[in-house]
């Protein structure tokens, strides 16, 4: 192997072989010829995974380029390991388990990634693909996302650069651009440039990211991922992420503690979407579901807008099986605090208070607009009818 192979794709998965999680390198593998760049390769493996394991710092092994994201793909392996330490019934390892060429400067090395327990069958728990390049103290790792969409389409819309294979929807781009510089100028920020890749669906997204496989993402389908490092995967192909944008800009000026995520997901929806696409790839408004949720209480007047709140009933199946009762009502309230209380009762509301959310979302809104459960239904059902 010449000194212009020097980028690599790597593809890690556990194995059932060793509870230590330095890399299995089987005798049936055909390693390229120069014995001291696989040398520095399987060694710069090792480290990596056992800084990995050892929840040592990560960068000295990994490419500057996507560094974020490249730990966020790595910590999916930390997390299941943390998940079965110390229980010694239970063994994740990994193996080396193909190396090949796949351009004049690049080649693909293969790790496959099992759990093992005793008088039981292996369990494939992950497998990731990285790119390995060499450097002066050994090789570089980092997500093939640049690679895999090297030939995507690329178009900047405000402050969004858009990376797609076929089709781009400007009209939603352009939507998405304006609602993320709303969203951020309403909590007091600029707003982010940011890079989205349009993806069809989560699976999608795992790929892009090095995920080729990992058991607790098993079929999961209808997400986007992000916003990390600023860098968006799309939600089934919309242009469309502000649901997200809410929280991305609530977490930069609200603490984590603080936050009620009642209050939070009913702005999301207010302010962005209900963050799930319909059956014909649109995101939902807030004003369709209220729209919906008028319908459904006229032909079924003695519903309580309380109960409903409260237990989060599914009424939407119709749009999208995923859609919040609860987070349209949120919507309708924090759209009310908006109108009385401004920018001021809004992070009033964010900040109620993440434990205890339902009752600490009641004793703020009761604060700022006199709403709690004996007006509840009065109250609500006059601020849906004039929303």
């Amino acid at each position: 192997m010449s000194k212009l192979h020097t980028l690599l794709i790597v593809f890690l998965v556990s194995s059932i072989c060793s509870a230590q999680i330095i890399i299995e390198k089987p005798t049936y593998l055909r390693f390229p010829k120069d014995s001291v760049l696989v040398n520095t390769l399987t060694t710069s493996l090792d480290n990596l995974f056992s800084n990995l394991n050892e929840d040592k710092g990560l960068d000295q092994f990994l490419m500057q380029d996507q560094i974020v994201l490249t730990t966020k793909t790595l910590n999916v392996i930390k997390g299941y390991h943390k998940q079965f330490k110390g229980d010694s019934t239970k063994i994740v390892s990994h193996q080396l388990s193909n190396v090949y060429s796949i351009a004049s400067e690049s080649s693909k090395i293969v790790i496959n990634g099992f759990l093992s327990r005793p008088q039981k069958s292996p369990t494939l728990l992950y497998s990731i693909t990285l790119i390995a390049k060499e450097a002066k103290e050994g090789f570089k790792f980092s997500i093939p996302l640049k690679i895999e969409t090297e030939n995507w389409k690329i178009k900047k819309i405000g402050n969004i650069t858009y990376h797609y294979r076929n089709d781009l929807n400007v009209n939603r781009a352009n939507l998405f651009n304006e609602k993320n510089t709303h969203i951020a100028n309403k909590f007091g920020l600029k707003p982010e440039t940011l890079t989205m890749y349009m993806c069809n669906n989560y699976q999608e997204i795992l790929q892009l990211r090095g995920v080729n496989y990992s058991v607790n993402d098993n079929g999961l389908y209808r997400d986007g991922y992000g916003v990390v490092d600023t860098t968006i995967f799309s939600l089934m192909h919309n242009e469309d992420f502000s649901h997200d944008m809410l929280h991305y800009y609530s977490g930069k000026v609200n603490k984590s503690e603080d936050r009620n995520w009642i209050a939070e997901e009913g702005l999301a929806y207010l302010w962005g979407n209900a963050y799930y696409t319909d059956a014909f790839g649109e995101m939902i408004t807030q004003k369709r579901l209220v729209l919906a949720l008028k319908k459904h209480l006229k032909q079924h007047s003695n519903m309580s807008l309380l109960q409903l709140f409260k237990e989060d009933t599914k009424l939407f199946n119709h749009i999208a099986s995923e859609v919040s009762v609860r987070s349209v009502l949120a919507a309708i309230i924090a759209n009310e605090v908006t109108l009385q209380k401004g920018s001021k009762g809004i992070l009033e509301l964010i900040n109620a208070g993440r434990e205890d959310r339902l009752r600490n979302f009641l004793k703020a809104t009761n604060q700022l607009i006199g709403l709690n459960e004996n007006n509840f239904n009065k109250k609500v059902s006059r601020l849906l009818l004039d929303f």
